[in-house]
């Protein structure tokens, strides 16, 4: 499960610039026994990136 939420004034962690407005991707594994969260911040710019790669 995949939970988004936007974030203000943080560093991306893809591209390490401080942004006004990131948006902070957690992964929730709920099958794993010890609950991992694995968290992403990442700016509008990346992210868009990361879309066009996938295609």
């Amino acid at each position: 499960m995949i939970s988004s939420k936007i974030v203000r004034n943080s560093y991306c962690n893809v591209c390490k610039e401080k942004k006004v407005k990131l948006r902070e991707l957690r992964i929730n594994d709920y099958s794993s026994p010890t609950t991992d969260h694995m968290c992403v911040k990442i700016c509008n710019k990346c992210l868009t990136e990361l879309m066009v790669k996938e295609e």
